[in-house]
């Protein structure tokens, strides 16, 4: 996998973790561990594709962009301001019986 398909994978990942409450901390936590694993590699007997595969600088980046990622979900979606005309518009009423 090169590393350009990791940073946007984690870019993806990074929007599609703000869909749930804890999303965002668990995939940060998830790739910091995978960035933990790979800086230390020699003390664990990791499969062969780990050690050929990005390394932890890479999945540190990685990490980095999905919490940027996050923050600027967060920050570009809009809300309405206080006199938005959607305040001014009475709720419909429920005609279930």
């Amino acid at each position: 996998m090169s590393e350009i398909t990791l940073l946007c994978c984690a870019y993806v990942l990074g929007l599609l973790g703000t869909g749930h409450p804890w999303g965002t901390i668990l995939l940060a936590s998830f790739l910091l561990g995978i960035t933990l694993l790979k800086r230390q590699q020699w003390r664990f007997s990791v499969p062969e594709a780990w050690r050929n595969g990005p390394t932890a600088r890479w999945w540190a980046i990685a990490t980095l962009i999905s919490l940027l990622a996050a923050v600027h979900l967060q920050i570009a979606t809009p809300h309405p301001a206080s006199n938005d005309i959607s305040h001014l518009i009475n709720p419909p009423q429920s005609t279930l019986q």
